[in-house]
């Protein structure tokens, strides 16, 4: 709209109109911003402008009077004496109109011509708005397909490093079982040369909790969490608060 003079806006609201109608006609979707929506989903851009003639400049009062006074002070100071700048071509709307789509990589345009103005043309430019539509659906296609790819990465990327996660954490959690065998068995053998009854019969129980071959739960400590080494298990349990009220 910033390209038409005010004097062909009639004319070219009229020419917007026709158009709309058929692409309404048609089931496309036009908003109030004179976006056109083709497909339910694609905008096709388009601009129209109106043509101008390249027209010999004619000089104003104003810049001849600034002509006449670098005259004057170019026989006085000569070297100082500063040309005013005076453009030597006007460009002049002249009433064509032109419709443009230019949306990459579908490039074409319908213009007024000798042999017919827009208004003849409605049938040509549908067509055009629907080759546009179909440079910008493949273009958006193409945009998806590759979000789509990027994606299905970054989630392969993910799954793969869950996996990896997954197995170190199994992988800790045997390193732990093992070890915790293997003390469990130590406390057994220990336990034989225990004299007391009491103490060695609450050893062989903490020997069963460590054990995951029995996995007996602790009265105290209940189960064992396998996912923590010993000592730190442990040392997690220190650190319980107690509930006492004082």
């Amino acid at each position: 709209m910033e390209n038409i003079s005010s004097k062909e806006m009639p004319r070219l609201y009229r020419i917007l109109d026709e158009i709309y109608l058929v692409l309404d006609q048609l089931g496309e979707e036009v908003k109030d911003d004179f976006t056109v929506i083709i497909g339910g989903k694609d905008e096709v851009p388009f601009d129209v402008l109106e043509l101008k003639d390249r027209v010999k400049h004619e000089i104003t009062k104003e810049e001849q009077k600034d002509l006449d006074e670098y005259e004057i002070d170019l026989k006085i100071r000569p070297y100082s004496a500063f040309k005013p700048r005076i453009r030597k071509y006007d460009h002049l709307y002249n009433g064509k109109l032109k419709i443009e789509f230019k949306d990459y990589p579908y490039h074409a345009y319908i213009k007024d011509t000798n042999k017919g103005q827009l208004e003849d043309k409605i049938s040509e430019i549908i067509i055009n708005f629907y080759k546009e539509y179909i440079s910008v659906r493949n273009e958006r296609l193409e945009r998806e397909y590759e979000e789509r790819k990027r994606k299905e990465e970054k989630e392969r990327k993910n799954q793969k490093a869950k996996h990896v996660n997954d197995e170190k954490t199994r992988v800790k959690k045997l390193v732990t079982e093992a070890h915790d065998y293997q003390t469990a068995m130590r406390i057994r053998k220990y336990a034989t040369a225990i004299s007391d009854e009491k103490y060695k019969e609450w050893a062989l129980q903490k020997a069963d909790w460590l054990d995951p071959t029995v996995d007996r739960d602790d009265e105290i400590l209940k189960s064992r969490d396998y996912s923590k080494d010993l000592k730190e298990y442990l040392d997690d349990l220190l650190k319980i608060e107690d509930e006492y009220d004082w």
